[in-house]
C-alpha cells in the first residue's frame, strides 16, 4: 500500500488476535516502544519501533500510567486525570464519560490528532486561547477549532500538561500545534461528539519514546528527541 508515496503499510499492536504483538508476544516479552519523529522535522528521519528487551523505557524523566483493562479490548486504555494549563487545571472525572473504572483515555498510534468529549474540549480550548495573545484565524482545512495567524517561530505556546494516573507528562509546542501553511498555526486538540472518551493521537506523542509492558500492564512516556534516538 502506498499513500503518497510516504506510507508502505499499516501494522497492528493493539490488543487483538490478529495484531503483531499478539502474534509474536512471547518472543518478545510482550514488551514494544516506539519513537516518533515530529512531522515537520527538518531532518530525514524514520520514526523507530523497538520489541524484546530493546523495547523497555526507564531512565531520567521516565513517568508510568497503568493499563486499564476494560471495555476497549483492542485497544491500550489509562486514566487520565486532569489537564493543566500555567496554573489553570482542567480535571476529568470518569462518572462523566461514564466509564468509571475502565479507563477514560486510549493511547493510540494510529490517530493524528487528541480527540476530547466536547465538554472537555472546550474547557481546554479556553484555557489555552486565554494564554495566547494572536489573532485567531479559521483553519483552512476545516478540521481544527483554534488556529492563529502566525508562524511557529513566533507562536509562544503553554505547555499542557497531561495528568494520567502516575504520570504527568508535559507536552510542547510541537505536540499541540502544527503548521497548515507558513502562516497559520492551529491547535492538533479536537472536539468530539460520537464519543465519551479520549484518544491521545499521534502528534501529542511525538519526541516521547513512548513504551508498553504488558506483563507488567504499564505505558511509559520518556521525553526524547527521537531524531536522535
Amino acid at each position: 500500500m502506498s499513500v503518497d508515496g510516504k506510507i508502505s503499510g499499516i501494522i497492528g499492536l493493539g490488543h487483538g488476535s490478529l495484531s503483531l504483538v499478539s502474534q509474536i508476544g512471547s518472543s518478545i516479552g510482550r514488551k514494544f516502544s516506539y519513537c516518533l519523529v515530529p512531522f515537520f522535522s527538518n531532518a530525514n528521519m524514520s520514526s523507530k519501533l523497538n520489541f524484546g528487551d530493546a523495547a523497555i523505557v526507564s531512565g531520567t524523566g521516565t513517568v508510568s500510567t497503568p493499563i486499564v483493562q476494560g471495555k476497549f479490548r483492542t485497544y491500550y486504555a489509562t486514566t487520565l486525570e486532569a489537564f493543566s494549563v500555567g496554573n489553570d487545571i482542567i480535571k476529568l472525572e470518569n462518572s462523566t464519560f461514564g466509564l468509571d473504572k475502565m479507563g477514560n483515555t486510549i493511547i493510540d498510534s494510529g490517530s493524528t490528532f487528541t480527540h476530547l468529549p466536547i465538554a472537555l474540549y472546550s474547557r481546554l480550548e479556553s484555557a489555552v486561547a486565554s494564554i495566547i495573545k494572536l489573532k485567531r484565524v479559521p483553519d483552512p482545512t476545516q478540521q481544527m477549532s483554534l488556529c492563529y495567524k502566525t508562524t511557529s517561530k513566533k507562536l509562544n505556546v503553554p505547555i499542557i500538561t497531561a495528568h494520567f494516573s502516575g504520570a504527568s507528562v508535559h507536552l510542547n509546542a510541537v505536540n499541540t500545534f502544527i503548521p497548515i501553511d507558513h502562516k497559520i498555526m492551529c491547535f492538533t486538540f479536537v472536539p468530539h461528539k460520537d464519543f465519551p472518551y479520549v484518544v491521545f493521537g499521534n502528534i501529542a506523542q511525538q519526541n516521547f519514546l513512548v513504551g508498553f509492558d504488558l506483563f507488567k500492564n504499564s505505558i511509559s512516556f520518556k521525553p526524547t528527541d527521537c531524531t536522535k534516538h
